[in-house]
């Protein structure tokens, strides 16, 4: 994509921002795309080959191997202060997305639908698409990245990271009275780093390229908010099966919502402390009752 000029490193707003419905809705429509389609995709990366499609082929994918790696970097990227605000991360983000995406098709449709796959996603990267596509390919990249790199921990080690996100999020927002889950510009030269959510449903037409001087109708979701819950339902479902993780993501799914009908509407910026609460409740509760 061509670059923003406008770079805004500590993007904050205040909490009592309105949000409103529509963003919250938003939020968990894309939670439950990347939850639905990175359960798919792990499935069928464990079943050893492409659920859909003539030509399956039981060796390992070029696709997911690439995927673990960028993934995994992000995440150690995200951890070093010093790399934090580089076009290094930026590059490994973006790479990291387009190739979760692509490992998605190859492990539903094949090796060569996942070629095809990139290509385009490429193509799309470099265009303006509607802030829907840009979600949209995030999400489904964000799912890749989960199916690829959540197997790789062990339920235990996400869900204690997931509390001290969760906890740290808590923390941050009431200390400051601000969040930092928001922000008025789409970040990092318009890098895979945030959902773009328009406080109108309206704003899903915008092109992309629209989006950053548009400060009023738009906040942008860092993607860890839904990117580790989604982690963590497919550690489970991989270590512990699909009835676990289907648990998982329902108490994460349903605290969400009712956290949502019950709290003010200035703690609606807070996505990650009922997922998380719901997904501990989740996990909890299957192994308490089966």
């Amino acid at each position: 994509m061509p670059e923003d000029s406008s770079i805004e490193k500590n993007f904050v707003v205040p909490v009592d921002n309105p949000t409103g419905d529509t963003v919250f809705w938003q939020s968990l429509a894309c939670l439950l795309v990347m939850m639905l389609m990175a359960s798919v995709e792990a499935a069928a990366s464990k079943s050893g080959g492409p659920l859909v499609g003539t030509l399956v082929s039981f060796e390992p994918s070029n696709w997911k191997v690439l995927t673990t790696l960028a993934g995994v970097l992000v995440l150690v990227f995200l951890t070093l202060r010093s790399v934090r605000d580089t076009r290094l991360l930026d590059t490994v983000m973006s790479l990291a997305t387009i190739f979760g995406l692509t490992f998605g098709v190859d492990a539903l449709l094949g090796p060569t639908a996942g070629t095809i796959a990139f290509c385009l996603v490429v193509v799309v990267y470099y265009s303006d698409p509607w802030v829907v596509i840009y979600d949209l390919l995030l999400c489904l990249g964000l799912a890749g990245i989960s199916s690829s790199v959540g197997p790789v921990f062990q339920p235990g080690a996400l869900l204690l990271v997931l509390v001290l996100f969760a906890i740290y999020d808590v923390t941050a927002v009431h200390l400051s009275e601000r969040s930092v889950l928001f922000g008025h510009r789409l970040p990092r030269r318009r890098a895979f780093f945030s959902f773009v959510l328009p406080f109108s449903w309206s704003g899903l037409r915008t092109g992309i390229g629209k989006v950053s001087g548009n400060v009023g109708g738009f906040g942008f979701r860092g993607i860890g908010d839904l990117l580790l819950p989604t982690m963590f339902v497919i550690s489970v479902l991989w270590h512990h099966g699909l009835a676990a993780a289907g648990s998982v993501m329902l108490g994460a799914v349903l605290f969400s919502v009712l956290s949502h009908m019950s709290f003010p509407r200035s703690l609606s910026s807070q996505v990650l402390p009922p997922l998380a609460l719901g997904s501990v409740i989740g996990y909890l509760t299957f192994f308490l009752v089966v």
